[in-house]
């Protein structure tokens, strides 16, 4: 809601229903949001502690939230749901265990 105040929406906004909220131009989203409220200075960063919080994207490409993300409990219309969101301290298991956690991040550098 703070990006409509200060006419950010063409830089990350909610959708219409209020399930999701999508990025529209990261360059933009690093230098005007991320600066100011998140630790993190890269976007992929941002995605990474989206993911750890149990975020999910909206990846089938003829769908019209395509790349968006959306949690159960991040909802526009009701702030109180925020409460019940938690941070998992490693991404989710059942990839291999650690040893694939490790192979997995070799891989992406």
């Amino acid at each position: 809601q703070e990006s409509e105040n200060r006419g950010m929406e063409s830089i990350v906004s909610w959708l219409p229903h209020g399930k999701a909220f999508k990025v529209h131009n990261s360059k933009a989203f690093v230098a005007n949001i991320m600066a100011h409220h998140f630790k993190q200075t890269k976007y992929k960063s941002f995605q990474r502690q989206l993911n750890l919080w149990g975020f999910k994207r909206v990846t089938n490409a003829s769908h019209p939230d395509k790349g968006a993300y959306w949690h159960k409990s991040f909802v526009r219309a009701d702030r109180m749901l925020c409460q019940h969101l938690t941070r998992q301290n490693h991404a989710k298991a059942g990839s291999g265990g650690s040893n694939a956690s490790n192979n997995s991040k070799a891989s992406h550098k």
